[in-house]
């Protein structure tokens, strides 16, 4: 038995033993999945912005709106890229193309805040990405400059404010502490879940194996076999038995009525 499928790869005996492709799938479409979240989000602030835009005409909305539209743009060419083929164990090109894109364009955000939207909340997406997708280290990584990124933020708008600012420094502490352990829960439980697919998988194969080799022998055995359900069906029939049913082109192939 040479045949091999996709997905799989011919074993010992010419058995087809399971491959990492089904993981890979997996983590693809997850990985998309994030990519149009944040096509979306796009998409969604392009057209928030740009409303604000045409209804208030401030000079300043305007430099929002083109980097809303770069942004859109950034996010559809990644959506559109091959991702990673498996979680990422560093701060590879695919995640610079991503999480650091998304923390620089909240951060230019709430830097050229216009109103009173808030965009803390975006920054849950990075986060979100990085600890499902990545690893634990990059995900604190991207927990850790969020919270610098708020903290400077703070630090920023009480340079200009004379009023006490010490409950925004709290307010983006315990942002950044609920993120830390948003990226930390996360990442665990992402791993456990892989963990959970991997054992899936392996006792899928142990299976398909079992049920392979089951069936290469009896179809070397010398005596014929067949293998009936309740109804009467014939689901194998070995050479053997074939030959023994009925000579050359006649013999039947299973499946068949006995």
């Amino acid at each position: 038995m040479t045949h091999t499928e996709s997905g799989f790869h011919a074993g010992p005996l010419g058995l087809r033993t399971g491959a990492p492709a089904l993981e890979e799938r997996a983590f693809g479409r997850l990985w998309q999945a994030f990519m149009t979240a944040r096509v979306s989000i796009a998409l969604a602030l392009l057209f928030v912005h740009g409303a604000m835009y045409g209804l208030t005409h401030l000079s300043g909305m305007a430099w929002v709106v083109a980097l809303c539209t770069m942004y859109l743009g950034v996010t559809l060419v990644e959506r559109l890229r091959r991702g990673p083929a498996l979680r990422g164990p560093s701060f590879s090109t695919h995640w610079i193309s991503t999480t650091v894109i998304d923390v620089l364009m909240f951060s230019a955000l709430e830097l050229m805040q216009i109103g009173s939207i808030s965009y803390t909340p975006l920054y849950a997406l990075p986060v979100l990405l990085s600890s499902v997708l990545g690893s634990l280290r990059l995900a604190i990584g991207t927990a850790a400059s969020v919270t610098l990124l708020l903290l400077g933020n703070a630090w920023r708008l009480s340079l200009h404010n004379s009023a006490d600012m010490a409950p925004q420094f709290l307010q983006a502490g315990l942002t950044g502490a609920a993120f830390f352990m948003l990226a930390l829960l996360v990442n665990q439980l992402a791993i456990r879940l892989a963990h959970e697919q991997q054992l899936t998988q392996r006792s899928e194969m142990a299976e398909r194996l079992q049920r392979q080799v089951n069936e290469l022998v009896i179809e070397t055995l010398g005596d014929g076999v067949l293998v009936v359900d309740a109804s009467g069906l014939v689901r194998v029939a070995n050479p053997s038995a074939r030959r023994l049913l009925g000579p050359g082109e006649t013999a039947p192939i299973a499946p068949f009525d006995l």
